[in-house]
C-alpha cells in the first residue's frame, strides 16, 4: 500500500517536471542534452535566475503538501513528538505553564517564510562529503551556484546552528516561548533520519537517488497518531542515557555537546534500509528514531527551561 496519497504523489511528480524544465531551459533549448548531464541535477547550472526559480518551486510545492495536512486538521510530527515529551516528563509546574505554547510554536519553522528560505536547508544537518557536515545544498548545487546563493541568504545555516540560535533568543528573554519552541523544532529535525542524511524533498530524483523524505515522515506521522505510547515507553531508556551525560545545556559548551550527541545517535539510524520504500524496514528505523526524538525533546525541556 502506498504511503503517500495520490494527491501527494501528483504534487511530487509535478514538482520534478517543473524542475526538469528549469534545467532544460537553463542549459539551452534545442541542444542535444547528454543524459549524464541531467543526472547531475543542478550541479552544472550557474544562472542566478535559476536557483531563484528552483527555490520558488520548492516552497510552492512544500506549501501544497502542507495545505493537505492542515486541511485534515491533524497535529504535525513536531507537535505529536512534543506532546509525548511532555507526557514523559509528567506535571512539572514550570513546564505545565508553557506546554500549550511550546506545542503550538514547535511547528513554526516549517511555516514561516524566513525559515523556509532558500529551500529549507536550515532544517538539515548531515554529511556533505570530505568528512564535512552541513546542510544538503553542497550535495545538489555546484560551487558557482552556491557562491551566488550566498548573496541572498545564509546558506551555511543548519538544524544544529538554528537550534542554538533560537535557544539563545529564549535564554535572553524567558518569556519568548516562540523561540524555545523553534529551538526544539530544530533539535527534533536533527533526530529525523532524512534530515541527518541530508535527503531533502524533491531533489534526489534529479540525481538518480531515492526520493524518500516525504514518504518516510508521512509514515512517521501515521505511527505517531496510532501508537505514540510505544515510542514514549522506549524513550524512557534513552532519556536516562542522555541524563547520564550530566550536561547543563543552559551553558553554550554543554549545549554544543548535547547537539553533537543527538546527531551521532540520529545518524546511527541512517542505513541502506532508509533508501527503500519498505514499510517494515522503515518501521525498524522509526522504532529507534521516534523514541530518540521524544527523549531529546524531553531532556531539552526538562534541563533547558
Amino acid at each position: 500500500m502506498a504511503i503517500l496519497s495520490n494527491e501527494e504523489i501528483a504534487i511530487h511528480n509535478s514538482a520534478y517536471e517543473s524542475m526538469q524544465k528549469i534545467i532544460d531551459i537553463s542549459i539551452g533549448e534545442g541542444e542535444a542534452i547528454d543524459k549524464a548531464l541531467h543526472n547531475t541535477g543542478f550541479q552544472d547550472i550557474t544562472d542566478p535566475v535559476v536557483f531563484l526559480e528552483i527555490a520558488d518551486q520548492y516552497r510552492k510545492t512544500y506549501s501544497k503538501l502542507q495545505a493537505i495536512s492542515e486541511f485534515l486538521g491533524q497535529a504535525t510530527n513536531h507537535q505529536l513528538i512534543t506532546m509525548e515529551a511532555f507526557s514523559l516528563l509528567g506535571d512539572a509546574p514550570n513546564l505545565t505553564a508553557i506546554k500549550d505554547q511550546v506545542i503550538r510554536h514547535c511547528s513554526g519553522p516549517d511555516k514561516a517564510l524566513k525559515t523556509q528560505a532558500l529551500m529549507m536547508e536550515g532544517h538539515f544537518y548531515g554529511p556533505i562529503g570530505d568528512d564535512q557536515i552541513g546542510n544538503y545544498l553542497p550535495k545538489y548545487f555546484g560551487k558557482n551556484m552556491l557562491h551566488l546563493m550566498k548573496h541572498t541568504d545564509d546558506i551555511e545555516e543548519t538544524a544544529h546552528s538554528n537550534a542554538a540560535k533560537y535557544y539563545d533568543e529564549y535564554k535572553q528573554n524567558k518569556t519568548n516561548i516562540k523561540s524555545l519552541g523553534w529551538a526544539l523544532h530544530y533539535l527534533q529535525d536533527m533526530t529525523s533520519p532524512p534530515h541527518a542524511a541530508n535527503i531533502p524533498s524533491f531533489f534526489p530524483k534529479l540525481h538518480n537517488q531515492s526520493d524518500i523524505h516525504c514518504a518516510f515522515e508521512t509514515l512517521a506521522h501515521k505511527r505517531l497518531l496510532h501508537q505514540a505510547s510505544i515510542y514514549t515507553q522506549s524513550a524512557k531508556n534513552i532519556l536516562t542515557t542522555l541524563a547520564a551525560n550530566n550536561l547543563d545545556i543552559k551553558t553554550e559548551g554543554d549545549f554544543v555537546k548535547f547537539r553533537n550527541i543527538v546527531y551521532k545517535q540520529s545518524f546511527g539510524n541512517v542505513n541502506p534500509d532508509l533508501y527503500t520504500q519498505d514499510e517494515s524496514k522503515w518501521d525498524l528505523i522509526l522504532s529507534s528514531a521516534l523514541p530518540l526524538a521524544i527523549a531529546v525533546s524531553a531532556y531539552f525541556l526538562e534541563k533547558g527551561v
